[in-house]
């Protein structure tokens, strides 16, 4: 914020976690399945049924803590959230309260040209509800969702901008996604952020009544809800009005903020210890086995990228894009160089997964007709390496391999794909394109050095885009000036 007001922002980040199973039963988790098909005596909340918790659940509990720096907790107890909606048909939701998993834990994330740092308060675990379904004036409920696994990851309030919090948050994501920990998807459901914020006159202690913005899965709708609702209680506040304690909404579509309801306090939920659980016990050594199940993670992967030659931007823009940095990875085997393959994937690659003409499946490019290999890709910017092919034949190439597949060296020989290098050759076209554009040779002469680039592409056009334009630069900054043998 700038002028003489602050925010200050913290988050709420539920992750569904990657289990086969439900939290407290063994219903299978499975996000697309028809209403209601997935559920138990258990998630349906049928009376005399007793908790049994999910080891793996647990574990992957454990790895998030873990990887965000967090301290594990040996000891940790669940307790009964109590409130009434109609998707929780037991009264009460189970999770962690006085006594969380994983505490004092510190994220960094990459916004603008640097390191940024979150604290994180807490992370417990708790089951999901039913899910509300509205239609017209009548509402169904899918208890599929109940008892779904997840984590709550709480931070502390030490974000200030709407930019830090959608950083943080994609930053969040990354981590649990490379960590195997949840498949991150958004609109799914997978992760959901709440957003709490409030607004003080710079140089104030005391903290203001916060708002919460419920449900926000993009990091575009976390920045935007933010930056209204900060506007919105700045407003509220210099024309004497008061910001009350309450839950919103972000509404995309009008961009703004709607009241939910006033907001509840702890004392509101009735927290009490949950007797169908014993204390969870874990010991030191089950905790060191779940550090060891931990990949390389989103700031060691840029770490290393930068040892490889790429700069801080091109590290952090690649480990955020899904798969990518995994699909650099299995070309570099080729002999490749790591700068030049990320250019070459964010020349050719990116534009065909966002033009949807390409998938990108385990480090392989899948299209209609065609499954394209890291390896091919690795080969493709080698070529241009060694000076085999340009860039222009290289996009040629990638073209037919998107639609057919295989190798470039074989599409090179299918199509007679290759770099013209031919002296004599080049000489003659060269002089055909000094024939063909006098004015434009005399300005280069007299000093327009920019128009090398237009000569050149003309000459490259004769050449059908097989000529090296480095040799026809060259040609072309050496031809003869007619005007000296007069």
């Amino acid at each position: 914020m700038t002028g003489e007001w602050e925010a200050i922002i913290g988050l709420e980040v539920h992750v569904q976690l990657c289990t086969h199973s439900k939290l407290f039963s063994s219903s299978a988790v499975i996000v697309q399945a028809e209403p209601n098909a997935q559920t138990d005596a258990w998630s349906s909340g049928q009376p005399g049924v007793l908790p049994r918790l999910n080891e793996q659940a647990v574990a992957l509990a454990v790895r998030a803590g873990l990887a965000t720096g967090c301290r594990i907790e040996p000891l940790s107890l669940f307790a009964r959230k109590h409130y009434f909606y109609a998707d929780l048909p037991r009264g009460y939701q189970i999770t962690q309260h006085e006594h969380p998993l994983c505490r004092e834990g510190t994220l960094e994330f990459p916004l603008g040209e640097r390191l940024h740092t979150c604290s994180i308060e807490r992370i417990h675990i708790e089951e999901d509800t039913g899910k509300s379904i509205h239609r017209g004036e009548s509402s169904l409920i899918d208890y599929n969702r109940a008892s779904t696994p997840l984590i709550e990851i709480v931070t502390r309030p030490g974000l200030r901008t709407p930019d830090e919090a959608a950083a943080c948050f994609r930053e969040l994501r990354q981590v649990l996604v490379a960590a195997g920990i949840t498949d991150g998807n958004l609109q799914d459901g997978s992760m959901r952020c709440d957003a709490n914020v409030s607004v003080r006159r710079r140089g104030e202690n005391a903290f203001r009544n916060r708002v919460e913005v419920k449900n926000l899965n993009s990091f575009r709708f976390v920045r935007d809800a933010l930056a209204w609702e900060i506007q919105r209680q700045i407003a509220a506040w210099e024309s004497g009005e008061m910001v009350w304690q309450e839950t919103r909404s972000w509404d995309e579509n009008a961009q703004i903020t709607r009241l939910l309801r006033r907001k509840e306090k702890s004392a509101d939920y009735r927290y009490l210890p949950e007797p169908d659980l014993p204390p969870l016990s874990l010991s030191a050594d089950w905790i060191s086995q779940q550090t060891g199940q931990l990949p390389e993670l989103p700031a060691a992967s840029r770490a290393r990228l930068m040892t490889m030659g790429l700069s801080f931007d091109e590290s952090v823009q690649l480990v955020q894009a899904d798969g990518l940095l995994e699909l650099l990875d299995a070309a570099l085997p080729s002999g490749a160089q790591p700068v030049a393959l990320f250019h070459l994937i964010n020349a050719l690659v990116t534009p065909a997964l966002h033009q949807g003409l390409a998938t990108l499946q385990n480090t392989k490019l899948v299209t209609a007709n065609a499954v394209i290999p890291a390896s091919a890709l690795g080969e493709l910017q080698l070529l241009i390496q060694q000076q085999v092919i340009s860039h222009a034949i290289a996009k040629q190439v990638w073209e037919l391999m998107l639609r057919e597949g295989g190798s470039p060296a074989e599409h090179m020989t299918r199509h007679g794909l290759h770099t013209v290098r031919d002296i004599a050759a080049l000489q003659k076209i060269v002089a055909e394109v000094v024939a063909q554009y006098p004015e434009e040779v005399a300005r280069y002469r007299a000093g327009k050095v920019a128009l090398l680039g237009f000569l050149v592409g003309k000459a490259m056009k004769a050449t059908a885009g097989k000529a090296d334009p480095r040799l026809l630069s060259e040609l072309l900054q050496n031809m003869p000036d007619p005007s000296e043998n007069s």
